[in-house]
């Protein structure tokens, strides 16, 4: 009868072949260094590149079928090259669009100046940007 290859000879048993603690706590500060700048650099590359408008007020605000399209007055940074029109796009079917649209209504309805920050994508139109986030302009 062949036995398993943990019993035969010349080969090491499952507890020779574990690592010592004391290795694998030498690696943990190396990991965790290296994780976080890998996250580090994620997030600055993700603001760095994203589009900002305002502070500004809503100058026009639409809804398009399951889509809300919106134009804030103010100026412009990181414009994406795909925006021909100078408005934000986003999904009002979902919780976060849900969100959104009643900032702005808000807004618009109060005079309230805001800050629209883009994706830089135009994925849903593809000459309107999609929107991110909103907040107050002050």
């Amino acid at each position: 009868m062949l036995q398993s290859a943990e019993y035969l000879p010349g080969r090491r048993s499952k507890e020779v072949r574990r690592r010592p603690v004391a290795s694998v706590l030498r690696w943990r500060p190396r990991l965790a260094a290296m994780l976080m700048l890998m996250i580090a650099s994620l997030a600055v590359d993700s603001t760095a590149v994203a589009s900002e408008t305002g502070p500004g007020l809503i100058a026009d605000l639409q809804i398009d079928g399951n889509y809300a399209l919106f134009a804030v007055n103010g100026p412009v940074v990181n414009k994406p090259s795909c925006v021909v029109w100078g408005r934000y796009v986003f999904d009002v079917t979902t919780p976060r669009g849900q969100a959104l649209l009643a900032y702005l209504l808000s807004a618009q309805a109060t005079g309230r100046q805001i800050r629209v920050y883009g994706t830089s994508t135009c994925s849903i139109f593809s000459d309107h940007e999609t929107a991110h986030s909103v907040r107050d302009g002050q």
